[in-house]
């Protein structure tokens, strides 16, 4: 856990890391790893989580709990807290409605402001009481200086006084136990009347008290009394003052260290860049599942770690890994375990996005050489009772990595008690990740349906290890390849090679490696039509690129007609205007009672027919424009191939127009969730979906529509009644209501600029009514935001005109 520690912010949240016990709990390990990606989320979101100035209090508090006195830096050092932890407090209520745990620490986290302002009132920035601390503490200060300058003025008196001069060893005064005294001979010093407080370290001057100045002295040392008494009285009401907020000091101060521990959490997830897998109990689902899985210390120090897919449990009871000495079977074995381990501490895994682990109830390793001289343990016996161990604790819901199955003794008995105690655990309902290098034990995994073989493998040609996991496949040991590129004599080589197909044992070796040789040929094939296929991929996004551009262009010219005929609209609404001017300019002419001439009666009508039939010929032209530029409803591309239908892809579904995201396939039948809603339909059903662009257009077509044509009214910026499609979700919703206006434009900033990202076609705005300021501001953004948003007041449905309703362009 020191790597965790290392990232945490706080002394509390350190030592908590430090502290760290792995959870048997599957529900508590989820809450944990749900709550640091909830963090993880919200400081990519915004920024990172306050936790600066945050001190360990406990020792102050537990003193003020005994009725202590708190000095005044450990009085500053609570006030500076509690400014720390009320900044913590707000940074976790925000957003609260999607940060369900964060905002119930947030819950514990009380108002301790008052508190940090009452401590700070009094100190200066040295941790010194200030004089105006109390009423009191200032009359008593300014005493005590005036009363030091009455005792300087008189011992200065001392120093000028020509009957004294020849006595005194230096024309100086000094302060001996804070009382003020001449340097005086130590032969003159009866001839000088007082009190001797001390001598030099040579013996030839004595510091003496003059009489005259006893009395001053007196009254001066008083007076710092009485100042010392006030300051003691003021910190010790400071001190009750903390002792009564004290339940509420700890209380925060513990879930700013739970937030500290998260936070640590979410840091090593983002440096491992590990994933948040699924868990569950072990008892209930054992399949451990980690796509791309990579050592954690190995990725923290900065190794070019090569990722595997790791996989066991469920119907394969035990994973048998098998290939050349050095060439990452132990790694694989670890990862396996840490990941486990990991798990049960909320700690996200260092794998692909899919994976999954269980809470194991117990995990047991037996890696490395145990040889003990002083139990008169060989390598195979220690080796054997950790075996034994593992046997008898075997059971559902255990892991058991075993490194070098059974090693130390003749191959032939080693293995077939390797392969018998493999079968035991497995029959016992054990996990089992087990290495070796034993034939008869990888023919066994090979035979056997509840286990399943792995290898790893060398690079032909530089006789190096690939680091790369084949799962379904046995592996060679390859001693004699790693025999020659470690330089041992070729004749030596030769010989063994010879011995080992003298010895009958190496068929099982030579099968192995043909397999793994053709692997290694299928291996270049599948690399190099990847690498085909990536170069297609390229020309699409090309392709696509290109098609993008024009249809910007396209759009372009579309904007611009638009732009024309609304300026024609414009000018038929004018000489409308004109017209009827006239017509009431010609009767005002005409007198009471008296209609309009004839002439500008019919030259009035004329007008006014030709600007309502530019109008309307205008709008015809703009709604064909719309209509030109997509299809009122989107149409889908060809049949989506089932080899492309899988979660999370974006499909059409054929007859209803409707757009969504594949959340599980079955068989023929797939579920499709489209506009909040969840429906079934046969593969075959399945389009490839139109351009996400098309689509948007075709949703502004039906803003057009629903709206009567309204889309766009004053300033360009308000969009008409009941254009907006998409529903109401957490996602697209950001609530302003409590904010200060600069903050929420600078909220509403970003919320936007996520909304275009993410190609939402429309967002909702909560501002409440309030004081009307933030609601104004608002809309004054998106007013000038014009260029690519439009927005409207809710409707009563969607919260009136507490809301805004924005419709992303």
């Amino acid at each position: 856990m020191a790597a965790l520690a290392q990232r945490a912010a706080t002394a509390r949240g350190q030592e908590r890391c430090r502290g760290l016990l792995p959870s048997l709990d599957a529900a508590a390990a989820g809450a944990v790893l749900d709550a640091a990606e909830e963090l993880r989320a919200a400081a990519a979101e915004r920024d990172s989580p306050p936790l600066g100035g945050i001190a360990d209090l406990r020792a102050a508090l537990a003193r003020v709990e005994k009725e202590g006195v708190l000095e005044g830096v450990d009085l500053v050092a609570v006030a500076a807290t509690a400014r720390a932890l009320a900044r913590l407090g707000r940074w976790l209520r925000a957003g609260r409605e999607k940060r369900l745990a964060l905002a119930a620490r947030a819950g514990r986290v009380a108002d301790l402001v008052p508190l940090a302002a009452r401590i700070e009132s009094c100190f200066d920035e040295r941790a010194a009481l200030r004089d105006d601390a109390s009423e009191a503490l200032a009359g008593l200060r300014a005493e005590v200086a005036g009363m030091h300058e009455r005792v300087r003025a008189r011992i200065q008196s001392y120093l000028v006084d020509p009957a004294l001069e020849p006595l005194l060893q230096d024309k100086f005064w000094t302060v001996r136990a804070e009382r003020y005294v001449l340097p005086v001979k130590v032969e003159e010093r009866r001839k000088v009347p007082g009190i001797v407080h001390d001598t030099s370290q040579t013996g030839a001057t004595a510091f003496v008290e003059p009489e005259a100045v006893v009395e001053l002295n007196n009254r001066l040392k008083i007076a710092a009394a009485d100042v010392a008494r006030e300051e003691r009285r003021i910190l010790a009401e400071l001190s009750a003052r903390v002792a009564a907020e004290a339940a509420d000091l700890e209380e925060a101060a513990a879930a700013a260290e739970e937030v500290d521990a998260l936070w640590a959490r979410a840091r090593l997830a983002d440096e491992l860049g590990a994933t948040r897998p699924r868990v569950a109990a072990a008892q209930d689902d054992d399949r451990l599942e980690l796509p791309g899985a990579r050592h954690a210390l190995l990725v923290l120090g900065g190794a070019d770690v090569v990722a595997n897919d790791l996989a066991v449990g469920g119907a394969a009871r035990a994973l048998v890994v098998s290939g050349p000495n050095a060439g990452g079977k132990t790694i694989a074995l670890k990862t396996i375990g840490l990941a486990a381990l990991m798990v049960r501490a909320g700690l996200a895994v260092p794998a692909r996005p899919g994976a999954q682990v269980p809470v194991f109830d117990d995990v047991l390793s037996d890696i490395g050489d145990e040889q003990d001289l002083e139990r008169d343990l060989s390598t195979f016996s220690a080796r054997l009772l950790n075996l034994q161990r593992a046997l008898g604790a075997a059971r559902t819901g255990m892991l058991a990595l075993l490194d070098e199955l059974a090693v130390g003794t003749e191959p032939e008995q080693g293995a077939a008690l390797a392969g018998a105690a493999l079968e035991a655990l497995v029959g016992r309902g054990a996990v089992v990740v087990a290495t070796t290098h034993y034939g008869r034990v990888k023919a066994l995994a090979a035979a056997d349906g509840r286990m399943v073989n792995a290898s790893f493998a060398l690079d032909p040609e530089r006789r190096r290890p690939t680091y790369r996991l084949t799962t379904g496949v046995p592996g060679v040991s390859s001693a004699f390849e790693i025999a020659e590129s470690l330089g041992m004599e070729a004749a030596v080589v030769e010989r063994a090679r010879v011995l080992a197909g003298e010895g009958g044992g190496g068929g099982l070796e030579r099968a192995i490696g043909s397999l793994a040789e053709e692997r290694d040929a299928l291996a270049a094939t599948r690399v190099g039509l990847e690498k085909e296929r990536r170069a297609l991929e390229h020309e699409r996004e090309a392709l696509k690129l290109k098609r993008s551009a024009l249809d910007n262009q396209e759009r372009k010219t579309l904007t611009g007609k638009r732009r024309e005929l609304g300026e024609a609209i414009d000018r038929a609404a004018e000489a409308l205007k004109r017209a009827t001017v006239e017509l009431r300019q010609a009767s005002a002419s005409a007198g009471p009672g008296a209609g309009p001439g004839a002439a500008a009666e019919a030259a009035a009508g004329a007008a006014s027919a030709a600007a309502r039939a530019a109008i309307a010929g205008a709008k015809d032209a703009v709604r064909a424009a719309e209509a030109e530029e997509v299809p009122a409803t989107p149409v889908g591309g060809e049949p989506l191939p089932p080899a492309e239908v899988r979660p999370g892809v974006e499909v059409q579904v054929a007859g209803l127009g409707a757009v969504g995201v594949v959340r599980e396939v079955n068989g023929d039948r797939v579920v499709v969730e489209a506009a909040g809603k969840r429906l079934e339909a046969r593969q075959g059903m399945l389009l490839r979906p139109p351009a996400r662009a098309q689509r948007r257009a075709g949703a502004a077509r039906a803003k057009v529509v629903a709206s009567g044509g309204a889309a766009v009214g004053a300033g360009g910026a308000v969009a008409g009644a009941g254009a907006v499609l998409t529903p109401r979700s957490t996602e697209n919703t950001l609530d302003l209501r409590g904010m200060r206006v600069e903050d929420a434009l600078g909220e509403l900033e970003r919320f936007l600029d996520r909304a275009l990202r993410e190609q939402h076609d429309a967002v909702y705005v909560l501002h409440g009514h309030g004081t009307g300021a933030v609601k104004q501001a608002t809309r004054d953004l998106l007013r000038r935001r014009a260029a690519w948003c439009t927005f409207r007041p809710g409707e009563p449905a969607e919260g009136g005109d507490g809301v805004t309703v924005v419709v992303l362009a």
